[in-house]
């Protein structure tokens, strides 16, 4: 675990943590705020949710293409920049004209930071990717757990403060940018080429492992979606869902380096894909059956720990099957893939609850068979590339 303390590394980890922390003080009460301080209808919520996922995307490809050029300092400086003004702009908003404004800022300005500190990461792994992503899953649970407690122990704060507090966050998340080294500077002679983005779309190993992470991920979106959904049919308290999110964060940081030294590094992606898929199955198949609080988070440890398989394999082969100078495009691409599988898997499990209801058994064991379905597929990919040289082997 000495990767754990090189410079680089340790400040990547840390600013992983501050952004997750600023993040989460807002992402599951967001809705609320707008609702009961702003007034906004449900469908107004909607679109601005919907269109800060839409920018997201958007910042995520900007980021990830000009930090291979001009370096990942300068891209993360700016994506700060950009988020304060625009939680700024949010807290001394009451137009819903500026929300969406603001909005399409905040998105941006977040989507430059996952692909621009995933390839920042793989570059300063030293070939350790599996030990430098697990101990990013590590970092950014951290920060969601720290974040999330914000709104459950100061229930009180008015809607410009949770803003601030985020703006405040992202501030110091400058100054730690500050201590990063400058990485990935690109010389007249090492310009980067269209023709080298062209052979992206030509790499069957990546296209193959974001079809499958396209699968995964669509699972993935189910917990955000149906635990909320399940704890405020049976309690109607969704504040217990924070304190679930907040204990399964602290399990991520306490379990992730035991998984990922007595898992993922002695079996195949391929292998960790599909325990991490099928974790995930029996976590969502345990929430139809959870009428306790405890029975809840149970379920939540069990797909948490899918997850716990998933993020830092799918991180770590893209970073293996990814060309060296334009690491910052593949995993702008796998975040996009990201972006799409958590829109299909969302819009799919709304439509299966609208037709059964969330207290209907039948909508579990759909997504429980989905999942099996997801581990074959992985499966008879895995066979059929044997003989290669594919990586998720």
């Amino acid at each position: 675990m000495k990767i754990a303390f090189s410079k680089p590394l340790s400040v990547l980890l840390i600013m992983v943590s501050i952004i997750h922390s600023a993040d989460y003080v807002l992402v599951p009460i967001l809705p609320i705020l707008l609702s009961m301080d702003k007034n906004l209808k449900p469908s107004q919520i909607g679109f601005i949710i919907g269109v800060g996922a839409l920018s997201f995307q958007i910042g995520s490809i900007i980021g990830g293409i000009i930090s291979d050029k001009i370096g990942r300092k300068m891209v993360l400086f700016t994506g700060s920049i950009i988020e304060i003004i625009s939680l700024i702009g949010y807290a001394l908003s009451n137009s819903y004209a500026y929300f969406i404004i603001f909005e399409i800022m905040n998105g941006i300005g977040g989507g430059v930071f996952p692909p621009t500190i995933k390839a920042s990461i793989a570059e300063t792994a030293n070939g350790s990717n599996t030990t430098a992503f697990s101990l990013r899953g590590m970092a950014a649970n951290l920060g969601v757990a720290v974040g999330g407690l914000i709104p459950l122990l100061v229930p009180n704060l008015t809607f410009s403060i949770f803003f601030f507090i985020s703006a405040c966050l992202y501030g110091i998340l400058l100054i730690v940018i500050i201590f990063l080294p400058k990485t990935n500077p690109r010389s007249k002679k090492d310009k980067i080429s269209v023709n080298q983005y062209k052979e992206i779309l030509k790499n069957k190993a990546f296209l193959l492992l974001n079809f499958i992470a396209l699968l995964v991920w669509a699972v993935y979106a189910q917990l955000s979606i149906l635990l909320p959904l399940r704890v405020s049919e049976i309690f109607k308290n969704v504040k217990l869902v924070g304190s679930i999110w907040t204990i399964t964060s602290f399990i991520v940081v306490l379990l992730q380096t035991y998984i990922s030294t007595h898992y993922i590094k002695k079996h195949s992606y391929a292998n960790c894909l599909m325990l991490g898929t099928l974790s995930m199955g029996c976590g969502l198949l345990i929430i139809g059956y959870s009428y306790s609080y405890l029975i809840l988070l149970l379920s939540a440890i069990v797909f948490i720990i899918g997850e716990m398989l998933i993020a830092p394999s799918i991180d770590s082969c893209t970073t293996e099957c990814a060309d060296d100078k334009i690491l910052g495009a593949y995993f702008s691409i796998a975040n996009i893939i990201y972006g799409i599988g958590s829109a299909i898997g969302s819009y799919f499990s709304g439509k299966i609850i609208d037709i059964y209801g969330i207290k209907n058994i039948t909508p579990w064991y759909i997504f429980f068979i989905t999942t099996l379905i997801i581990i074959i597929i992985i499966f008879f990919v895995k066979k059929l590339t044997y003989k290669t040289k594919n990586p998720m082997l």
